[in-house]
């Protein structure tokens, strides 16, 4: 794909702008030895995150019919909610990239909750940057329905191209439904194969490779 200015880009937020799988580990993993379940280990959670808190634990737990689910996502949430910022940090360079794009119109469209997500921005001294910001309760539905962007594409006041970018399938298949371009970074959660599967426009494997794609700088 040629070099794109863009004048709107939307970032998933987990494995995209954050590395937030110990916090999201540690927590899954108190809230399973809650109902005498096992741990699992980070990198096992890590490949479970992208469609939303019920999905998680579902995954967790092998079903969405347990019936200790709403019980499991109950201690996950009021445990993560209070150590969500404990080891997750920002991928290094994350923050100079967001400087380096002063004349573009910035969103977060996230399947955490958007208390959490916020509280994440917050922490980490990034909300400025984002006109909006998205999270998997702020509308009926979430991520990979196109409807979570609608308000942020309709809003823009930039005529120039869009881009979602994210680590999972999640996120392309959302973009992909919007009919816009998507990047799939590959430093994230997910594998490179799954980001070539969902049809990524684009596939960077680094910060530094984003940050040269965002800015429309030549191969």
């Amino acid at each position: 794909m040629a070099k794109r200015a863009y004048g709107l880009i939307i970032f998933d937020l987990d494995g995209t702008l954050i590395d937030s799988k110990r916090d999201i580990a540690n927590s899954i993993n108190f809230a399973l030895g809650s109902v005498g379940l096992n741990p699992l280990s980070e990198t096992e959670i890590s490949g479970f995150v992208g469609h939303g808190v019920r999905a998680l634990i579902g995954q967790v737990l092998g079903s969405l019919e347990d019936s200790r689910l709403p019980m499991l996502r109950k201690n996950f949430q009021e445990h993560y909610d209070q150590h969500l910022l404990d080891t997750t940090q920002l991928y290094a360079g994350i923050t100079e990239l967001l400087k380096s794009l002063p004349e573009v119109e910035l969103a977060v469209v996230s399947n955490k909750p958007h208390r959490m997500t916020e509280k994440i921005l917050k922490g980490l001294n990034i909300e400025g940057f984002f006109k909006w910001v998205v999270g998997g309760d702020t509308y009926p539905v979430m991520k990979p329905n196109p409807q979570v962007l609608s308000n942020i594409l309709a809003q823009s006041q930039k005529n120039r191209e869009r881009l979602m970018v994210g680590d999972s399938s999640v996120d392309i298949q959302t973009g992909r439904a919007c009919g816009i371009d998507t990047c799939g970074v590959t430093y994230g959660f997910r594998p490179l194969e799954e980001l070539k599967a969902a049809g990524a426009d684009i596939l960077v494997h680094s910060v530094i490779e984003l940050q040269q794609v965002l800015a429309g700088e030549p191969d």
